[in-house]
């Protein structure tokens, strides 16, 4: 089994973004970035909602200097804490989505608080019992939690309708 992660179908998606606002929502919390690490885009006609893939071999993972960014079982995690702000991740991915923001450090110094860049990104909502909240929220059902099996299991049934 690959790793999961969220997809979208731009087919169902209605562009109304409440996947990104049940995303900023839930990571409203102490110690965390209330920003979506997922968002919405369009292309002529239609919208999908993009995120992390959690790669089984993520690039992300191995540009990581300080291992910021890591293997967490069936996902690829980010420690804001390790990151460095150095954006080999972003370089790598062929999905383009790190983020890089500023976060205000938890120290200062004479010159006044000190801020620094780190990545966030999908974290699959892993410490959410119901899962994903942006699966969840989803108002047309645009959006779900697949693995490289239902990805084979599709391609499989595609092949055989050919």
């Amino acid at each position: 089994m690959g790793s999961k992660f969220v997809l979208g179908n731009p087919k169902k998606c209605v562009g109304c973004k409440s996947c990104m606002s049940a995303c900023l929502f839930k990571h409203f919390e102490v110690d965390d970035l209330p920003i979506p690490r997922i968002n919405v885009l369009g292309f002529d006609e239609s919208t999908v909602a993009v995120t992390c893939h959690h790669c089984a071999e993520a690039p992300c993972v191995t540009a990581c200097p300080v291992q910021a960014l890591y293997f967490d079982g069936d996902r690829v995690a980010v420690d804001m804490w390790r990151c460095i702000g150095c954006r080999g991740c972003v370089r790598v991915c062929p999905y383009g989505i790190p983020d890089p923001i500023k976060r205000a450090a938890d120290s200062s110094s004479a010159l006044g608080p000190i801020s620094r860049q780190v990545i966030i990104k999908c974290d699959l909502c892993y410490d959410r019992p119901g899962g994903p909240a942006c699966v969840e929220a989803c108002t047309s059902g645009a959006i779900t939690v697949v693995d490289q099996d239902d990805i084979d299991r599709f391609e499989a049934g595609q092949a055989q309708a050919s």
